[in-house]
């Protein structure tokens, strides 16, 4: 992940509320990566229509991964087993923040009934204002705006974590 990218995986709701009995506003890392999140009936091929609305595709480095945009950029990954979807994954470059790329995501989301889950976490809704602020109080948007202080505070974190 590049310092300007902004990370997020698309989980569906039902899932959600199957594994929770509500939609929380908050998966841990934990539950995230223990759970099987894709058990729904989005298929690869009716995706890989609607991103390729918004992004070019990009040549996969596997077998059972779609990607569509570009390596530092805005990107979206499918992974995949058979034709069953494994993994949704979303990055976004803050250097230029594309309103278009982000409503494309908001329209695919709410159109499969997905969640927006950022890397911190939280769950929201599929909106592009909920999305704009995640981004704007993100690390990556730090970085953007100031580099270098940017830089700075993290080897001050650093450096008092190791004291």
């Amino acid at each position: 992940m590049a310092a300007w990218q902004f990370d997020l995986h698309l989980l569906p709701t039902s899932t959600i509320v199957r594994r929770y009995g509500v939609v929380p506003i908050f998966i841990s890392s934990e539950d995230f990566d223990s759970t099987n999140w894709w058990s729904s009936n989005v298929t690869v091929d009716c995706l890989a229509t609607e991103f390729s609305a918004i992004l070019p595709p990009l040549r996969s480095w596997s077998s059972n991964l779609r990607m569509w945009g570009e390596d530092d950029g805005n990107r979206v990954d499918v992974g995949f087993r058979d034709d069953s979807i494994t993994e949704i994954f979303v990055r976004v470059d803050v250097r230029v923040l594309s309103t278009v790329f982000l409503t494309g995501i908001v329209k695919i989301a709410r159109q499969h009934y997905l969640k927006v889950r950022p890397s911190n976490g939280r769950l929201l809704s599929p909106t592009l204002r909920q999305l704009m602020e995640e981004i704007h109080s993100s690390p990556a948007f730090r970085f953007v705006k100031d580099p270098a202080a940017y830089l700075t505070a993290l080897e001050h974190a650093t450096h008092s974590e190791e004291e």
